[in-house]
């Protein structure tokens, strides 16, 4: 199991080097850009330089016929060692200026990322690495636990087939590490959140309400004033299982006016499908050719990162707002109904203390 955040860090360094896995935001100029790619590239030349050493060393291994030339291998293996970790040990210590310019090489920042090294400093990075927020948190929830928020919308479309809530679970227990908050049944105070989320599991509901209580770490005379908050949470799943595919296609009158469209009638058969039916890989012809659901079956797209068919992406769009209305629907009643409890506070807290009895 991949629990671990480490674990999850070796791996995208080790499998998604050179994939566009981020977004750099240069802090410096123009001129200062070109210093910094000339930096990186004199890291990467120590890098070449270290692998034609070790073959170097190997073949001296090999071919060398006297005691010479195996001292020479053992010396050229030795030395790239040094060199290299010498590189590598530097880079840790980037917070200094004769060091910093190791920063500006997107292998010593695989390294760093792998090592689980934050960089830290006075002076601001050289480049900044925007990626995924999945290899830490997947929902984003944390960043609004961390702000106190009284009203959160939480979706999740990771590829949790089997109804776990895995994220959910993950980003709630950060938040415990984290002493931010605990969460309850708001239904049911007294009521913990592990039977709420089975029931959940098992019902055909398109959200799940959590409460937050927030400052409730502590001894209780540390305790400032309390706060709560909401979590709503939609997970990407069919509630309705005997809807057809209907329509390929997202229209416009969909869109902008909430229009359904009429399906269009076809020889292949697949408007005719059941959702939880439709198959396919990476174009509409896999869904009337085979629909073998080798890559798994809507929702549970196995491809969905990579490519969705146009037809894939139509279910998800009409999926994500069939879920999200109801949800968005009972947050707004909340809202309004917190806001009438504090309209009729505040008028009262305005009126004055209560007339005392004669």
């Amino acid at each position: 199991k991949m629990n671990k955040v480490w674990v999850r860090a070796t791996f995208l360094a080790l499998f998604n080097l050179f994939m566009g896995d981020y977004v750099t935001f240069s802090t410096l100029q123009l001129k200062g850009d070109v210093v910094s790619r000339l930096q990186a590239a004199a890291v990467h030349f120590v890098f070449v330089l270290f692998l034609a050493a070790m073959y170097t060393s190997h073949w001296l291994a090999i071919n060398g016929s006297q005691d010479g030339a195996c001292r020479l291998a053992a010396a050229v293996f030795w030395s790239a060692w040094a060199v290299i970790g010498f590189i590598v040990a530097a880079s840790f210590f980037a917070f200094h200026s004769s060091c910093r310019w190791l920063l500006s090489s997107t292998l010593i920042r695989h390294i760093h990322t792998a090592l689980m090294h934050y960089h830290t400093s006075p002076e601001p990075p050289l480049k900044i690495f925007l990626n995924d927020g999945g290899l830490i948190e997947c929902l984003g929830l944390i960043s609004l636990l961390r702000r106190r928020c009284r009203w959160m919308l939480v979706t999740d479309a990771t590829a949790d087939f089997s109804m776990e809530m895995v994220c959910l679970r993950d980003s709630m227990q950060m938040a415990r590490d984290e002493r931010l908050c605990s969460f309850f049944d708001p239904t049911n105070p007294l009521r913990g959140v592990e039977p709420l989320m089975e029931d959940y599991r098992n019902s055909k509901k398109a959200y799940l309400r959590i409460g937050v209580l927030y400052d409730c770490w502590g001894p209780s005379d540390e305790i400032r004033e309390q706060q709560s908050g909401e979590i709503f949470f939609v997970r990407m799943r069919l509630i309705d299982c005997d809807q057809n595919v209907g329509c390929q296609r997202i229209t416009r009158d969909e869109v902008v006016d909430g229009i359904q469209p009429e399906p269009h009638s076809t020889k292949n058969g697949v408007p005719d499908l059941l959702r939880h039916e439709l198959g396919g890989c990476c174009c509409d012809c896999c869904h009337s050719a085979c629909n073998c659901g080798l890559m798994g079956r809507f929702p549970d797209i196995s491809t969905g990162n990579q490519f969705l068919t146009p037809t894939q992406f139509a279910l998800l769009c009409r999926l994500g707002f069939e879920l999200s209305g109801s949800a968005m629907d009972e947050l707004e009643r909340c809202q309004e109904e917190q806001l009438g409890i504090s309209d009729v506070v505040q008028h009262y807290s305005q009126a004055g203390p209560w007339p005392e009895k004669e």
